[in-house]
């Protein structure tokens, strides 16, 4: 789906056609074109639409990996969430045993309740402040979940 107010927001900010055009393949000259008027923004290619939204996605990408190492340290938002990272499964997993009653079967009973994340993925915990956290191997989904 073609979002015309993320074009419209990259053609009114500060990046130059030549920025644009190297990312885009599309004119200097289309671009200046685009920002003098901006009705032939509702009139251009879908290919150009594409090019122009991909390119401003990418530009104002969230570093979601970054956000959640911040989230870990505060280690609250609103004085309830909890954030763990860890490096790979293996480690969320010895980590979680390590202070249980009984760590292998702690150990055991997470390992199968962990089988759908990624074995070498890093692991984020995200804990909304009900004592149940969720795991997650990718940083956006667990960022998204908060």
């Amino acid at each position: 789906m073609i979002d015309v107010k993320k074009i419209k927001a990259l053609l009114a900010s500060s990046a130059t056609g030549y920025d644009i055009e190297l990312k885009t393949g599309i004119s200097r000259t289309q671009i200046g074109n685009y920002r003098k008027d901006p009705d032939k923004v509702m009139k251009m290619s879908l290919e150009n639409a594409l090019k122009l939204q991909n390119y401003y996605e990418e530009e104002n990408k969230m570093d979601y990996k970054k956000e959640m190492e911040n989230l870990q340290k505060d280690n609250a938002v609103n004085g309830r969430i909890t954030v763990y990272i860890y490096e790979n499964k293996e480690e969320c997993l010895q980590e979680l045993s390590v202070n249980a009653d009984e760590p292998h079967e702690t150990y055991e009973f997470m390992k199968e309740e962990l089988a759908y994340l990624g074995d070498e993925k890093t692991i984020y915990s995200v804990d909304l402040g009900n004592g149940m956290p969720t795991y997650y191997d990718d940083e956006k989904e667990a960022y998204d979940s908060i």
